[in-house]
C-alpha cells in the first residue's frame, strides 16, 4: 500500500510526500527493489542527482532492472 501511495503521489508531482512514503517503506523492507527504483525516479525528478545515483545503485543491487536511459540521465 505504501508503494502504491508513493507511486500515486509521484505521479501527481508530490515528490516530497512520495519520498517520505518510500522512506517508511524502505525502513520496513530495505531491499525492496521496486521501491528503490521509484525512489531513484523521484530523486531524478527532484534533480537530486547524487541521491538518485545512490538509489539506482541500491535498486540494481536489490535486483531491479534499471533502465539504461535513466542511469545515463543521472550520470550526465
Amino acid at each position: 500500500e505504501l508503494y502504491n501511495e508513493a507511486l500515486r503521489l509521484a505521479g501527481d508531482g508530490e515528490l516530497k510526500l512520495a519520498s517520505e512514503r518510500l522512506s517508511v517503506l524502505l525502513a520496513l523492507s530495505p531491499d525492496d527493489a521496486d521501491a528503490l527504483l521509484l525512489l531513484a525516479k523521484v530523486r531524478v525528478a527532484s534533480q537530486q542527482w547524487e541521491a538518485a545515483l545512490t538509489a539506482l545503485d541500491d535498486a540494481a543491487n536489490a535486483g531491479a532492472d534499471v533502465p539504461d536511459e535513466l542511469r545515463r540521465a543521472v550520470s550526465e
